[in-house]
């Protein structure tokens, strides 16, 4: 009996972390909007491959007391108010000038899994009026927490997403694309954190990318930080 139960406790732990990586926080906007029209947000915890969105009770930890942000084009930043639903969480917000728009979440969870501590970071971008080209990375502002979202592309038939660290590019990340029907699939971002595909299906693609950090001083050792955006290629 306690071979068993020596057994059983591991075994546990171990589906219990593999489960928490599988999930992760998602942020689902229209990516373009309109001057002087309410822009609709969603937030939803789920696994990518499942995407069965998690009712709100069952949420990990305190994942649930995310705080999501705005970032206007002029980079100042506003924090937005959420209301709670059965599977999700909604929010609004009016752009009143014409750029971009960035929304998003970087909740770490207190919660120590084995020796690592898990960040969950979510992001999307709003472009409001015509914009002929990618703003630079240093001039984004930001800030230094990973964002990801969809890039402008020269393509109408494909996606690009860029992946942004302490304010620049992360070259040679690995993403993993979700897509409508099921399929996966992982791509390195190039010199300039971004990756290049062209969509099968219509539909909502989930992307997923993980930077790991080592920790010293702290009650564990490494710190995972997830970050996801969602992009509806029509």
């Amino acid at each position: 009996m306690n071979l068993i139960k020596r057994l059983f406790i591991p075994l546990v732990f171990c589906a219990f972390s593999t489960n928490m990586l599988a999930h992760a926080l998602f942020i689902e906007t229209n990516s373009n909007g309109t001057l002087g029209n309410t822009q609709k947000i969603k937030v939803f915890y789920t696994e990518p491959n499942d995407l069965k969105k998690e009712r709100v009770e069952d949420w990990w930890s305190n994942t649930k007391e995310f705080t999501l942000w705005l970032t206007l084009p002029d980079g100042s930043k506003k924090k937005l108010t959420v209301s709670e639903h059965d599977d999700h969480f909604t929010s609004v917000f009016t752009p009143l000038v014409a750029g971009n728009y960035y929304v998003s979440i970087h909740h770490t969870v207190p919660t120590i899994t084995g020796k690592t501590q898990y960040q969950f970071n979510a992001s999307s971008k709003v472009t409001v009026g015509k914009q002929k080209e990618e703003l630079a990375s240093e001039q984004l502002k930001l800030g230094k927490e990973l964002f990801m979202f969809k890039s402008v592309s020269n393509n109408n038939k494909e996606l690009s997403i860029m992946l942004l660290y302490n304010g620049e590019a992360l070259p040679n990340a690995s993403v993993t694309i979700f897509a409508p029907s099921g399929w996966e699939r992982t791509i390195e971002t190039n010199e300039k954190g971004i990756v290049n595909f062209k969509p099968e299906w219509k539909g909502e693609y989930l992307f997923v990318a993980i930077k790991k950090e080592e920790v010293s001083g702290k009650g564990y050792s490494g710190k995972l930080k997830i970050i996801t955006t969602a992009v509806n290629f029509k």
